[in-house]
């Protein structure tokens, strides 16, 4: 008998403690536990918990952050600053259907605090946030929108147990974006850098979305040739991780369109 009701007992502390846990569903269909949730733009995303608390926006701040001063074992901390969702920051659900690409954090906290700083994915850490990993489509260029909203770091590295900073969707340089998309795609390329992506790709003047622009210290990506069409101007869109962040912008609105650059492809 006793060994019975110790049985129940630890099955009631299993159920509470799974319980507490972010359940995330995807167009309706049943919730699922994940620390990392991935979708396509227009996906319906609602999150569902028992814990007590109130729904938080975490936010990594946008700035460079600086891994060629550190040695092998460390890794810088990244800063994050936590901002309550507002209107249904006391339900327990909380409907994201609107998302854009890129990555987001979620979390539900009886006590929040303003900022975080780890160095350490903080959706492995704590059980009670979740991140999210939003791509315009499975084109290469659509999931390189996955990063969006995540910080320049300068180089990523490979946490210990858990994995390659970009690879965890916590931040990325200019290269390491570029090589992202294809290993998403099944490519096995390492994280090299800018120095030596060039293994890997084969300069051409086939100019489409995906097209690398190769500065020398900088790799961007054409994302939409807006301009004049099959040549590179001022008006194209490009994806880059460049000073700060991942973002898409105008190339004529980056330092970069006074750089001399080459144009290359991946070698498929």
């Amino acid at each position: 008998m006793k060994i019975i009701s110790c049985y129940i007992f630890l099955l009631f502390l299993g159920i509470n403690s799974f319980n507490s846990k972010i359940r995330v569903s995807i167009n309706h269909n049943l919730p699922v536990y994940e620390s990392t949730i991935r979708i396509i733009q227009g996906d319906h995303i609602k999150l569902e918990t028992d814990a007590q608390g109130k729904w938080y926006n975490i936010k990594p701040v946008l700035k460079e952050y600086d891994n060629l001063s550190s040695n092998k074992q460390n890794i810088l901390k990244i800063d994050y600053e936590v901002f309550e969702v507002q209107n249904k920051s006391e339900s327990k659900i909380l409907d994201l259907s609107n998302l854009s690409p890129g990555t987001y954090y979620y979390g539900r906290f009886k006590n929040s605090k303003s900022k975080i700083k780890s160095n350490k994915p903080i959706h492995f850490e704590s059980e009670s946030i979740i991140q999210i990993i939003v791509r315009r489509d499975n084109s290469y260029t659509g999931i390189l929108t996955e990063l969006l909203n995540l910080p320049f770091i300068i180089p990523p590295k490979t946490i210990p147990n858990y994995g390659h900073q970009t690879d965890l969707a916590i931040g990325s340089d200019c290269a390491e974006l570029a090589i992202y998309g294809m290993r998403q795609l099944g490519y096995k390329i390492p994280y090299c850098g800018p120095r030596n992506i060039y293994k890997y790709v084969e300069e051409s003047d086939n100019i489409k979305p995906g097209t690398i622009l190769h500065f020398g210290f900088q790799v961007s990506v054409l994302y939409k040739d807006k301009g004049v069409i099959g040549k590179i101007d001022e008006k194209d869109l490009l994806i880059h991780a460049f000073e700060n962040k991942v973002e898409i912008t105008p190339f004529g609105k980056t330092s970069l369109i006074q750089s001399p650059f080459k144009l290359y492809n991946w070698k498929l």
